[in-house]
């Protein structure tokens, strides 16, 4: 049996230009199914195992099984007037953010340890010629006078 998208007036299947256009197919959630079933507007659908929804109804493209993420259910509908919710939009938006400052976050904390593992190293030698010269072969730390 072909794949194809369950929402009213969308055409996709599970074909060759489908996957040339990154097309995916998800299947029905066993547990939020009824959040999709609304949020599609198709009260009458039952969805089984032949239940798909693509991937070009979801804000990300990728469904989502966080309840807070705007991807938990579809969202975007060519029939609706407001395809994307704008709550919705901000929500995957603060998402995408609080990912980059948690992976800033983590790359500041990792400079600052290189920086002091630096400053130490600096001051183990500084006033020992013999690891002076272990470390840098050269025979004092201190500039020669000019």
């Amino acid at each position: 049996m072909v794949k194809s998208c369950s929402v009213f007036g969308c055409t996709h299947r599970a074909n060759s230009a489908a996957k040339e256009k990154g097309v995916r197919f998800f299947k029905f959630p066993k547990r939020s199914h009824n959040s999709w079933i609304k949020a599609m507007n198709r009260r009458d659908l039952v969805p089984n195992g032949n239940s798909f929804v693509c991937s070009v109804h979801f804000v990300s493209g990728w469904q989502s099984y966080e309840a807070w993420d705007a991807d938990y259910a579809p969202s975007v509908f060519s029939y609706k007037e407001n395809a994307i919710d704008e709550k919705l939009q901000e929500r995957a938006f603060r998402r995408d953010l609080s990912k980059e400052n948690q992976q800033l976050r983590e790359k500041n904390e990792r400079l600052w340890k290189e920086l002091k593992m630096m400053k130490r190293g600096v001051n183990k030698i500084k006033d020992n010629d013999k690891a002076t010269i272990f470390h840098s072969g050269l025979p004092t730390f201190a500039l020669p006078p000019t």
